[in-house]
């Protein structure tokens, strides 16, 4: 399965900042997710998330078990709220990546 999801929030994907919050946003629901998609792996279900000129969602799976892992995906998406030191976390991570690729 492959979804495709859309937005303008903040004109992105046309604006670098907007397309810096977007990579941020990526990884921090990422790493939010780890356990999910660790225990999802275990159960045979490779999913994965990319953020490019559109959010791109893949998901491979031959198990009947998929229904309730979308389910709460999207809905641990949906609620997906973060703290600032894990935001500025990231950011410093993303600084660092930055400045050693010069």
């Amino acid at each position: 399965m492959h979804i495709d999801m859309d937005s303008n929030d903040c004109d992105w994907p046309y604006t670098i900042k907007s397309s810096y919050y977007a990579s941020l946003w990526s990884a921090m629901l990422s790493e939010a997710c780890r356990e999910l998609n660790y225990e999802a792996d275990i159960a045979g279900i490779s999913a994965g998330l990319k953020v490019g000129a559109r959010i791109s969602f893949e998901h491979l799976s031959y198990n009947d078990k998929v229904e309730p892992y979308l389910k709460e995906l999207f809905s641990f998406i949906q609620n997906f709220e973060t703290d600032e030191a894990f935001f500025n976390n990231k950011v410093d991570r993303y600084m660092r990546s930055l400045k050693s690729s010069y």
